[in-house]
């Protein structure tokens, strides 16, 4: 049974007084609310910090129960268990509070009754003091307090002020990340470590490892958890770590090890009925789809995911499923729905303090600006994710962010900006050993070199990103990259070796399934016969791309092709049919909100209204795109208007 759900008071909770700001309390809110047995941490013998505790607690939580002793045979414990079902409660145990001195008793007890606290999902609260954590948990007890800390202060007051560590003060994760690896090396260099407590320090240290960007240290210790939790038979520590490896092979960028890995983890939470574990496998087998361009089945176990985290009130999974399933449709260019799901999953993840989920979010709805050609908004966006990023010293996204903002001057013109950004985000990803992050900024520097003309430099820099990625890329990578190096090619007229390219990542494309690709391929495999002024094979082509993006509603490709079909028919000489599909496809990237390609839209309509002679209408499509580029700061594309507004001007002047 569920208990009464805590998130509705969570807010509330956390800004009522300062010493509310703590991580334990909110890490008990997160286990409560997913319905789970706890084992809570003190980290210190006081009685003063578990009162605080079982106190908020008991505010938030009507039909919470406070449970005072555990007796030495068990008795308490039994009772517990078998009026759960009656009583629909929460149970606090207050160990740390009442129970003096070391006993054994009480461990074997809570070992005993570990199976059946599990299998029933009994919400059950133990607050111990650090010595019989540590008595619980070399002895193997599973579930365990994220919130833990590993060393006694005598000094209460410091020990007040360590474990109530207010949320926006967290420690540097870069500092975690070498105490955990000292602890672990600690455990491991004794004469005779214990396993237990060694494979919960690998699977730490893991963790920290993996914050921190080091993905190569970060596999070795979840591996060697792995290891030793097979030994020991604790499939609670072996599904963690093999959904932690799952992770981690897809940031190395092998899909392969990555869902197999992933598979296993599922297989042992479905087991031991484990829904939150499951849900949060099934979320990360979705990412593996959508990197393999599979967005349908992406979206397919993301909701699954979702569905089993609601089940059981788990609210962080919950925010992590929906910020991914607004990815999904931001990958189908369903803006509206994408910033629909994406707001739910922010607005959950600054409720619950999660700095890392409110990053990716912050991102993806400055992408969806971006998109709608709205970059200062865009940039608003990226830079309160960055500032995130530094705070807690998430260096692999800090690239990711430093490179959007790149992507922001590029789309406004302001090329030696973009390129400060990729040049910073690339020396960052070099410096933690993230490859795959080297060859984005790469093909991002490759994109720079391309749009100044220097064709050779940027196939350069296209073909340094498609080497690491043959290596350890998706093969998205790789098929983005090779469409990339073919319109490069195009550009600088090499049109057969353009059509070479763009064909191996058509490929590939249709190999994955990734449909938003294949249709941005097969457009600009229109191009190229445009280009080589081969109208029906553009067509053709078009026509196909044209249908893809209609089918998976992607509005900027559908407006694109309807322009490119447009420019088709005005070089035949067909100007009301160019007319025509220029129209349509203004009409579509309005409908969707892109202002950047609404603006290219009009200026192609004045083009053709010049061709026919009707300059007052050129000149009125002309004025639009020239606001629109101006509004948006696109300076390039803004002088390129502006000559075309001279020229119509200069027609209209008489003989």
């Amino acid at each position: 049974m569920a208990i009464e759900p805590l998130h509705k008071n969570l807010s509330a909770l956390l800004s009522k007084r300062d010493m509310l700001k703590h991580r334990l309390f909110a890490d008990s809110l997160d286990r409560l609310e997913a319905g789970e047995p706890y084992l809570a941490v003190l980290g210190v013998d006081t009685e003063r910090l578990a009162e605080i505790l079982q106190q908020e607690l008991l505010i938030c939580h009507s039909k919470a129960f406070l449970e005072t002793r555990l007796d030495y045979d068990g008795g308490n414990l039994n009772n517990l268990i078998r009026d759960w079902a009656k009583h629909e409660r929460l149970i606090l145990l207050a160990l740390a509070t009442y129970l003096k001195g070391e006993n054994p008793a009480i461990t074997r007890q809570l070992l005993l009754h570990r199976d059946e606290l599990f299998r029933l999902r009994l919400p059950l609260v133990v607050f111990v003091s650090e010595s019989l954590y540590h008595d619980l948990h070399v002895k193997g007890f599973d579930f365990v307090s994220t919130a833990s800390f590993s060393h006694c202060f005598k000094d209460q007051a410091k020990a007040i002020e360590t474990d109530f560590r207010p949320l926006d003060q967290k420690p540097a994760e870069v500092a975690a990340y070498e105490e955990a690896l000292r602890e672990w090396r600690e455990e491991k260099e004794k004469l005779k470590p214990a396993r237990a407590r060694l494979m919960m320090r690998a699977f730490r240290a893991g963790e920290t490892a993996y914050k921190v960007s080091k993905l190569e240290e970060a596999l070795k210790l979840y591996l060697e958890t792995t290891e030793l939790a097979r030994q020991l038979k604790n499939d609670h520590f072996l599904s963690g770590a093999l959904s932690n490896i799952g992770i981690v092979y897809r940031d190395l960028g092998v899909l392969d090890k990555a869902l197999s890995t992933l598979e296993e983890a599922q297989m042992i939470y479905q087991k031991n009925g484990n829904p939150k574990g499951e849900g949060s496998v099934l979320g990360n087998i979705g990412l593996i789809k959508k990197d393999e361009g599979k967005l349908g089945d992406s979206l397919e176990y993301m909701k699954k995911s979702l569905e089993l985290h609601q089940k059981v009130n788990y609210f962080r999974g919950q925010a992590i499923q929906l910020s991914n399933i607004g990815s999904i449709h931001l990958e189908k260019g369903e803006l509206e729905a994408a910033l629909k799901f994406l707001n739910r999953g922010l607005e959950m993840y600054q409720k619950l303090g999660f700095p890392r989920g409110e990053v990716s979010v912050l991102s993806n709805i400055g992408t969806i600006h971006k998109l709608k050609g709205e970059l200062n908004e865009a940039a608003k966006y990226y830079k309160k994710a960055l500032k995130i990023d530094r705070q807690i010293g998430f260096l692999q996204d800090e690239g990711n962010q430093l490179a959007n903002l790149g992507d922001v001057f590029l789309e406004a013109g302001e090329l030696e900006e973009a390129l400060k950004f990729y040049l910073a985000a690339l020396e960052l990803n070099r410096k933690i050993g993230y490859v795959k992050g080297e060859a984005v900024q790469l093909g991002n520097i490759g994109a720079i070199y391309k749009t100044k003309g220097n064709l050779e430099e940027a196939l350069e820099y296209l073909n340094k990103a498609l080497n690491i990625q043959l290596q350890v890329g998706t093969p998205k990578d790789v098929a983005t990259t090779l469409h990339n190096i073919g319109v490069a090619y195009k550009e600088k007229g090499d049109l057969d070796e353009a059509l070479d390219y763009l064909k191996r990542s058509l490929k590939i494309d249709r190999k994955i399934g990734d449909l938003l690709g294949e249709g941005s391929t097969l457009g600009n495999i229109g191009s190229v016969y445009y280009q080589k002024e081969e109208y029906e094979n553009a067509l053709i082509y078009l026509s196909k791309a044209l249908k893809l993006h209609q089918k998976i509603e992607y509005k900027k490709g559908e407006a694109m092709h309807l322009g490119n079909i447009g420019l088709i028919h005005k070089a035949k000489g067909e100007y009301e049919r160019a007319l025509m599909y220029h129209k349509k496809a203004l009409k579509a990237i309005r409908n969707a909100g892109y202002l950047y390609e609404e603006a290219i839209q009009l200026n192609n309509l004045g083009m053709i209204y010049i061709d026919k002679e009707d300059l007052n209408e050129a000149l009125k499509c002309s004025k639009q795109a020239e606001r629109i580029f101006e509004q948006l700061g696109a300076s390039q594309e803004l002088n390129t208007v502006r000559s075309t507004i001279a020229e119509i001007r200069t027609k209209q002047q008489p003989a």
